[in-house]
């Protein structure tokens, strides 16, 4: 109810984006999917906006037209995500039924070794929970929220002192392609 209360105000104070509800909204799996198969590389990203009432909270709040984000594991044709209910495996056409926009980052890091490396790092971390005080940048130890999860998996291999791009403590859905390449996008 706390976060319907906020996202009215936001919306009444003018700062809304666009709130996105239903089903009539979403991608459908049938005409994205094989694209999506046909673009994605192990390792990257998938960047989307959610038709759900969090996501519509998170595109408000950050002045963004992206809600979350996950990882692409190749090897199991899934995405590796956190959600409310912690680091779990969606399959594509999940994400897809819950999305209204959806774009592929290719990470500034992924080759095919480190992808790989980052993919594993991702599905060590099935299970754990939620990081709900990460979104206010208060992280938590071994808990995750979706971008923090994606730019864990690469954590190796992104160097610390990056003057150009350095990496904010609260990383936003709508800031991804900032270390990263957009290799596909479906358009709102």
């Amino acid at each position: 109810m706390a976060c319907l209360l906020l996202w009215v105000g936001l919306a009444l104070a003018g700062c809304a984006v666009k709130p996105l509800m239903g089903q009539k909204n979403t991608l459908a799996p049938e005409e994205h999917a094989a694209a999506l198969r046909g673009t994605l590389r192990h390792g990257d990203w998938i960047v989307m906006r959610t038709v759900r009432i969090v996501g519509n909270m998170v595109a408000t709040v950050t002045q963004k037209p992206f809600s979350h984000a996950a990882i692409y594991d190749a090897e199991y044709d899934s995405a590796i995500e956190a959600v409310a209910h912690g680091v779990h495996r969606s399959s594509l056409e999940d994400l897809l039924r819950k999305s209204q926009w959806v774009l592929v980052i290719r990470p500034l890091w992924a080759n095919d070794h480190n992808s790989r490396i980052a993919v594993e790092r991702a599905r060590n971390l099935l299970g754990k929970p939620y990081d709900y005080s990460g979104l206010v940048g208060l992280s938590a130890r071994d808990r995750y929220y979706c971008t923090e999860l994606c730019m864990e998996a690469y954590r190796p291999f992104i160097q610390e002192k990056e003057p150009d791009n350095p990496i904010p403590r609260i990383i936003q859905p709508g800031h991804m392609y900032f270390w990263g390449t957009i290799v596909y996008d479906t358009g709102p």
